[in-house]
């Protein structure tokens, strides 16, 4: 996910290694505007150092706003089969792979566009045992009446950024009983 529209403040990437303590970084790979093979081909995740690696694609593999230019949805099955090779790249190196969900957006017409693919994601974590966070969580957990979202409801601004990057932190950092 990447910062939108001007927005200043850092992204959630920044806030949750900010949460997370010095001991912690967090590499950022996301490009505006990519979709679920396009990152799959820019990054392999064997390569990575980290030992979690969160993969974070749907919102821009379901072009919500397709209806503004010619971009169209990559069809669910194929972003779905994108997920699943990057999430076993990542267990055969032996990382813990997270699932983000695409974030709720602040449109009927964009979550319909979106539904397919949360869903998608959440069943892929399913059939892998691989966790999926949802920023919608995140979202409802935020206290205030603060717009999380810029003008075109669907990227986060600086208070959603701050938000999911805060709600992420305490989800890693949860404690078992």
């Amino acid at each position: 996910m990447t910062q939108f529209g001007g927005e200043s403040g850092p992204v959630f990437g920044r806030v949750l290694e900010a949460e997370l303590g010095a001991d912690i970084s967090v590499s950022l790979r996301g490009v505006g505007g990519h979709t679920a093979r396009l990152g799959e081909g820019r990054w392999d995740v064997r390569d990575s150092a980290e030992e979690t690696v969160v993969i974070a694609y749907g919102t821009n593999d379901a072009a919500p706003r397709g209806w503004l230019r010619s971009k169209e949805p990559v069809p669910v099955p194929d972003y779905k089969s994108a997920l699943e090779r990057l999430a076993s790249a990542g267990a055969e190196a032996g990382r813990q792979v997270v699932f983000l969900a695409p974030p709720p957006a602040g449109s009927s017409v964009i979550m319909q566009r979106l539904r397919p693919y949360r869903s998608a994601l959440r069943d892929l974590g399913r059939e892998l045992n691989v966790p999926v966070l949802d920023p919608a969580d995140a979202f409802a957990a935020c206290e205030g009446s603060q717009p999380l979202l810029t003008y075109d409801a669907l990227h986060m601004n600086a208070a959603g950024h701050r938000c999911l990057g805060e709600w992420l932190a305490a989800r890693f950092c949860q404690v078992p009983d």
